[in-house]
């Protein structure tokens, strides 16, 4: 009866332990749906043959543009000028939204949104043009698909994307684009 009783116990936490991990991973992916982008699917999207894709992203009316971090660490300052007291320090892969459609010295003018308890908290700042991305297009891999050091597939490959990974795209290049992944960039075959 003592050995049962262990067994049972495991047994039953790791049925919660997994139940937790289905939830969350349900509620994240809601949450992931109630974005500010509709996904446009006239673009060159990937069909059902397995082709990988682009996704273009319309701004839903009403809502701001967004500005992705590209580099590990970049500084949001008060004001206008890299000399003004910095207000935080952001992360490769922090999402803003912007405000201010024109630049001032280089700098754009951002919010980034956080939550604090049960209030969702705005601060907004400066950040440099040269470190973000504004409203990029994502690809889509709809298979294993190579990331090149640079726009030739005779490139060194520098990581394989698995299936459904998806990087912000950058630029484009002749039949390739340019991808934002670790903060770093690599290429991708166009198809």
């Amino acid at each position: 009866m003592k050995i049962i009783l262990p067994l049972i116990n495991r047994a039953v936490l790791l049925f919660v332990i997994l139940c937790v991990m289905v939830l969350s991973i349900s509620v994240y992916a809601s949450d992931a749906t109630d974005s500010i982008y509709k996904l446009d699917d006239t673009h060159g999207a990937g069909d059902h043959l397995g082709k990988n894709c682009l996704q273009r992203a319309e701004l839903i009316p009403g809502s701001r543009p967004s500005v992705l971090v590209l580099c590990n660490t970049l500084n949001m300052y008060e004001n206008a000028s890299v000399r003004s007291r910095i207000l935080r320090t952001l992360r490769y892969g922090d999402l803003l939204e912007l405000i201010q459609e024109e630049a001032s010295e280089g700098l754009l003018y951002v919010a980034r949104k956080d939550m604090h308890g049960d209030q969702l908290i705005e601060q907004t700042g400066w950040v440099d043009l040269r470190f973000v991305a504004v409203n990029p297009d994502f690809y889509i891999a709809m298979h294993p698909t190579p990331v090149y050091a640079f726009p030739s597939v005779d490139g060194k490959v520098i990581t394989t994307l698995n299936t459904y990974d998806s990087l912000h795209i950058l630029a484009e290049y002749p039949g390739f684009y340019c991808v934002s992944i670790r903060g770093a960039a690599g290429f991708v075959e166009k198809e």
